[in-house]
C-alpha cells in the first residue's frame, strides 16, 4: 500500500514511542482486532460532547451511547465480560449526564461555537525556510473552535478523559503546558487563517470507585457467613438462648483465618450507576475540570521544528525500509498491541506479498480512524 502522507498527532506520538510500531500501524495499516477500552470510552465522551453542542443533554447521551456501543460486535462473551461491557456503558452515560449538569449554564452563556469535530490538513513547512515538504501534510481533527462571548477571543477547545487526578495544582495540567497535540492544533489553525488566542482543556476524570460486593441477607435482614463446608456460622448464644435451646445471633463478618466467608453478590449495574451519580453530585470538581492552556510563540516555534525533524526521521526510515524497535515500550503500559508480531517472527516481506496476518490482527480500512 502507498504510505499515507498525513502526519497526525497520534502518528507522531506512535513514532516517538516505537518506530516499528509506527511501521505496523501507519505504513502497513495493521491493527489489533480488540479495541482498547480507554479508546472506546474516550470516543464515546467526545461524541457526547459533540452532539451536546446542538442537542439536549438527554438526546446527546442517548445518541453517543447508541453509536459507541449498540450494534458493536463483541463476539462470544462470558457473563463476566458482559457485566464489564454493561458497566462501561453505564459509566459513560453517568459521566456524560454529570458533565452536562456541571457545565450547562457555562456553555450557554460563555461560548459561541464556530466549528466542531472538523478535520484539517495543511502543508507541513520547514520553519527555517517556510517551504513545505511533498512527503507529509499536517493533519488532525479538532474538537471545536469557540468564540468567547465575554471578550471575543477565538478559543481552541479540546476535551480529554483521564484516570489521573485533575486538582488545580496537579501534574496533569503541567503536562498539558508542553503537550504536543495542542501545539499542532495551534499551528494548523493559524495555517487555516483561524489563529486562536488561547486554548481551553475540558477534562472528564474516570471514576476511581468500582463495583462493590453486596452482602446477601436472610429473611431477618442478617448477613450470612458460612464455613468451609457451607455451614452457617452463629455467634455464641447468650445464657438465655442456650437455656431455651436456641442458637446465637448469626455472625455478621468473615474470618479469613477460620475460613469463614461472607456470602455476597456483585453490585448491579444500576446500583453502581446510582452510587456513581451520587458521588459526582457530592464532588463534581473531582470529575470535571476546565482550564485555559495558552501557548507562547516560542513554544509553537519549537514544536514546528520538532514536527520537521520527525518527518525527516520518518522519510529516512521509509527510504531505508528500516524501522528500529523500542523494546522499553513493549510492556510499559501493558503489553503492546504488536507484541506478538515482534516476538513471533512476523515477516513483513511475506505479509506484503500475501496480505496474510496472524490471528488477532486485521487490516484497517484507514490508518487514521480518528479522521474518518
Amino acid at each position: 500500500m502507498e504510505p499515507d502522507k498525513r502526519l497526525t498527532h497520534s502518528r507522531m506520538a506512535t513514532a516517538k514511542s516505537c518506530l516499528r510500531k509506527h511501521q505496523y500501524r501507519y505504513e502497513l495499516g495493521i491493527r489489533g482486532i480488540k479495541e482498547a477500552k480507554a479508546l472506546r470510552m474516550g470516543t464515546a465522551f467526545h461524541r457526547g460532547r459533540e452532539y451536546g453542542w446542538t442537542m439536549t443533554p438527554d438526546e446527546a447521551i442517548v445518541k453517543a451511547i447508541t453509536k459507541s456501543y449498540d450494534g458493536v460486535s463483541r463476539g462470544d462473551t462470558t457473563p463476566g465480560e458482559d457485566y464489564a461491557w454493561q458497566l462501561e456503558r453505564e459509566i459513560v452515560a453517568r459521566l456524560l449526564s454529570g458533565y452536562f449538569w456541571r457545565w450547562a449554564d457555562t456553555d450557554a452563556s460563555e461560548f459561541e461555537v464556530v466549528s466542531t469535530e472538523k478535520n484539517f490538513e495543511v502543508p507541513l513547512r520547514n520553519p527555517a525556510t517556510g517551504k513545505s515538504t511533498p512527503s507529509f501534510t499536517l493533519a488532525g481533527k479538532r474538537d471545536a473552535i469557540l468564540i468567547s462571548r465575554t471578550d471575543g477571543r477565538r478559543i481552541l477547545y479540546e476535551m480529554k478523559s483521564t484516570s489521573d487526578p485533575v486538582e488545580p495544582d496537579g501534574d496533569f495540567w503541567l503536562v498539558l503546558v508542553i503537550e504536543a497535540q495542542l501545539s499542532t492544533y495551534y499551528i494548523a489553525a493559524d495555517a487555516e487563517g483561524q489563529p486562536c488566542e488561547t486554548a481551553l482543556y475540558d477534562v472528564i476524570r474516570k471514576p476511581s470507585i468500582r463495583p462493590r460486593l453486596i452482602p446477601l441477607l436472610d429473611d431477618d435482614k442478617c448477613k450470612i457467613v458460612r464455613d468451609e463446608v457451607g455451614q452457617r456460622i452463629y455467634n455464641k448464644p447468650t445464657k438465655a438462648q442456650e437455656k431455651a435451646g436456641e442458637k446465637g445471633k448469626p455472625r455478621q463478618s468473615a474470618n479469613i483465618e477460620n475460613g469463614w466467608v461472607l456470602e455476597t453478590r456483585p453490585e448491579t449495574i444500576d446500583e453502581y450507576g446510582t452510587r456513581l451519580t451520587a458521588d459526582i453530585g457530592d464532588q463534581p470538581e473531582r470529575y470535571y475540570a476546565r482550564r485555559e492552556v495558552p501557548r507562547l510563540q516560542a513554544d509553537l516555534d519549537e514544536h514546528a521544528f520538532e514536527l520537521w525533524q520527525y518527518q525527516q526521521l520518518l522519510r529516512e526510515c521509509q527510504r531505508e525500509s528500516r524501522w528500529p524497535k523500542t523494546t522499553s515500550q513493549c510492556l510499559a503500559f501493558g503489553r503492546c498491541e504488536f507484541f506478538n508480531l515482534c516476538t513471533g517472527g512476523f515477516d513483513v516481506a511475506e505479509f506484503e506479498s500475501t496480505r496474510m496476518l496472524p490471528d488477532g490482527f486485521m487490516l484497517a480500512d484507514t490508518v487514521h480512524p480518528e479522521l474518518a
